[in-house]
């Protein structure tokens, strides 16, 4: 049984008025806030993202959690809503049924 500190979570990004910036450090992401100490989270530690509001995150985090089969939900300001789903072509189940 997986520990509870080492299961995946559910990353939330909410601005709120600070500047929130997400960028890849590798096969992490680096979250950066103004007056905040920056945070670096494994990719691997995380089972989905949800972005609302203005955060500003680089095309390398997007590749990263695509990489990891890792959905992305986008939520704007006006309830407006997008999501970006993994490419599925490389998991084996898949091409099976191909």
């Amino acid at each position: 049984m997986q520990e509870e500190y080492l299961k995946k979570r559910t990353l939330y990004l909410v601005e709120k008025g600070n500047g929130t910036t997400v960028s890849r450090d590798g096969p992490s992401v680096l979250i950066e806030r103004n007056f905040a100490a920056p945070v670096r989270i494994p990719a691997d530690y995380i089972d989905k993202v949800i972005i609302y509001g203005n955060v500003e995150i680089d095309a390398f985090s997007i590749t990263l959690f695509s990489s990891k089969f890792i959905p992305i939900l986008i939520i704007g300001r006006h309830e407006e809503s997008s999501i970006i789903l993994p490419n599925t072509s490389e998991l084996k189940s898949y091409t099976k049924y191909q």
